[in-house]
Formats: structure tokens, C-alpha cells, sequence
């Protein structure tokens, strides 16, 4: 269907599928709502277009579209809104996507973009949230007011991606995770946080700047595996702490609330300087994160620290050793 730079609408009492590989769908506005699927999942399966705006709602199936240059998702009709399905939603761009309006998925979501993928409006999976920006090298996820993220079975993630060779991810709103946040962003980029509350286990991969101080924050868990890179967080819990490191390294980081609530509920030997064994005995009564470590630090069979004089020698060992660096 060739429309120019008019409009394309098309109602389907059962699936629209892809048969031959070409552009499907050519127009300025394009809203499709079937009671089937919207195209397949799978290279060459995806209803093929070259529009600018988008909407599309599919009552029982998935929805499987891919689009030449620039796409918003929204403002194509005034009979839709955003693109919802009752199954799995899979959509790419050779270029730029704009979520202006919601998106909503029955089933995992996949966001696919060679530059940026931008969120204005809200996005919600059951299942995995998938975005991808910059295919091709440079790309940004970018999250603006009223751009929510939400998965909600258990166990579902979100998993965001910024370009490899370039691409910042930057939040200002709302994120949440039924499990995992992953975030992948490339040598030299940033992932920031101006606004909103992010929800979830935490993982950043790659090689970034991250700085997610919210005190909204609520990580369950943390692990980060940047290289180069570095890391600062601010986090909801009463305490913070490791586990696994060499003996004498890990470390408990506690609220003044948590430390108060320790004094006035703890044991008259839990109000010394072992000031965590009230909340080791009542953990139910904190919010805990453990932030994960990587795995070759977990050496358990290593001590650095100062109880007995052969950790001393051992401390002045490491201390000669390292001094000029």
C-alpha cells in the first residue's frame, strides 16, 4: 500500500502477514489493528514500512514491524493510541525511534534502533523489555518525563543497550524492573538519572560514567563490570552491603534511621561496635541490597586485614609493594 504523504488505515478480521520481503506499507500516518498477528517474528517476517507516524493494535497476536527512517510511535489517528498487543511486540527503525505514545505488550517487547531510541510516553512488558539503540555504532536511549518503563511477570528484565561505539542512556522518570536492570552503554558514554525512581537488580556492563543518584533508588542488588569506568549510586535501603570479598574487604554501608533503629530495638551487646548484629538477627526489619561482586574478586580464601601479626607483615607486604603506584 503506496500512499504518498497521505494516511494508511486498515482494520484485518483475522492476521496481516509479510509474503514478499518489500515495502508493505508507504505513507505519512499509518494505523493497523487486526484480530490476528501483525506481521511474524523472524528476518523477513515483519510487515515492512516507511512511515513516519505509527499505531497499531493487534486484539489476540504479537505485532512485528520494521521501518525506513525516522518513526514515532503515536499521532497517526485519532482512533488509536500508541501500539498495544496481546502478545510479543518487536519493532525496529533504520534510524531514530520516538515513543510519543504507549506502548503495551501482552508478551516480551523488543525495541530496535540504528541512532537513538527516545522515550516519551510510557512502555510496559509482561515479559522482557528489550532496547536496543545505535546498531550501526552510535546510538542514546533516552528517557524523558511521562517515558515510564515497566515489565511485570517475575523474573522479567529490562536490558537496555546504547551504541558500541558511542551512546549515552539518560533517565528521567520512573524505571521498573520485575527482576533485573541491565545496562550496556560504550567506552566514553554516560548513564545518568534527573529524575524518577529506578526499581530493580542492577547490572551495568561496558565502559561508562554512571551516576543514578535518586535517593528514590531502590536496588536490590548491584553488580558492575565496567572497564574503564565508574559508578555512583544512591539507593532507598537501610543497608548496603558486600559479601565475598578477601576478608577485611567488604564493607556495610547503613542509614542513620538503621543505625537508630539497631540502638533502641538491639541487646545491650549489639550497641558496641558491633553495631550490625541486631540487624544480622532481625533483617526483617531493614531494607537490605547486596551489591554483587565480580566473581575473580571472590577469594575467600585471601585476608586483608589486622587481627593477628602475620596479617600485619602481610598488610606491609602489600603496602611495599604498592607504594609507588
Amino acid at each position: 500500500v503506496n500512499a504518498g504523504a497521505g494516511d494508511v488505515v486498515r482494520n484485518a478480521g483475522g492476521a496481516i502477514v509479510d509474503t514478499d520481503g518489500t515495502t508493505d506499507v508507504q505513507a505519512t500516518n499509518a494505523a493497523i489493528t487486526a484480530n490476528g498477528a501483525i506481521g511474524a517474528t523472524g528476518i523477513g517476517n515483519a510487515i515492512d514500512t516507511v512511515v513516519s507516524n505509527f499505531e497499531a493494535t493487534s486484539i489476540t497476536g504479537g505485532i512485528f514491524v520494521s521501518n525506513t527512517g525516522d518513526w514515532s510511535i503515536g499521532n497517526a489517528t485519532a482512533n488509536l493510541a500508541g501500539v498495544n498487543a496481546a502478545g510479543d511486540i518487536e519493532i525496529s527503525a533504520a534510524s531514530t525511534i520516538t515513543v510519543n505514545e504507549a506502548i503495551n505488550a501482552g508478551g516480551a517487547e523488543t525495541l530496535t534502533a540504528t541512532d537513538d531510541v527516545i522515550f516519551n510516553a510510557s512502555v510496559q512488558a509482561v515479559g522482557d523489555l528489550t532496547v536496543n539503540a545505535g546498531t550501526d555504532g552510535s546510538g542514546n536511549i533516552t528517557q524523558n518525563a511521562g517515558g515510564t518503563l515497566t515489565t511485570t511477570a517475575a523474573g522479567s528484565d529490562i536490558l537496555l543497550t546504547s551504541g558500541a561505539t558511542t551512546g549515552n542512556v539518560s533517565f528521567a522518570d520512573n524505571v521498573l524492573a520485575a527482576d533485573i536492570l541491565r545496562i550496556t552503554s560504550a567506552a566514553g558514554g554516560t548513564v545518568s538519572q534527573s529524575a524518577g525512581t529506578i526499581t530493580g537488580d542492577l547490572e551495568l556492563l561496558g565502559a561508562a560514567i554512571v551516576s543514578l543518584n535518586s535517593a528514590s533508588n531502590d536496588f536490590g542488588t548491584v553488580a558492575a563490570d565496567l572497564n574503564p569506568g565508574s559508578f555512583s549510586l544512591a539507593d532507598a535501603n537501610d543497608i548496603t552491603f558486600t559479601d565475598m570479598l578477601p576478608e577485611g574487604m567488604n564493607f556495610e554501608i547503613y542509614s542513620r534511621d538503621a543505625l537508630e533503629t539497631s540502638h533502641a530495638e538491639g541487646q545491650a551487646g549489639e550497641r558496641s561496635e558491633y553495631c550490625s548484629a541486631y540487624a544480622r538477627r532481625c533483617p526483617e526489619r531493614f531494607r537490605i541490597g547486596l551489591i554483587d561482586v565480580p566473581k575473580d574478586w571472590q577469594r575467600l580464601d585471601l585476608r586483608l586485614t589486622v587481627d593477628y601479626p602475620e596479617d600485619l607483615i602481610v598488610c606491609r607486604g602489600v603496602y611495599e609493594g604498592l607504594k609507588d603506584h
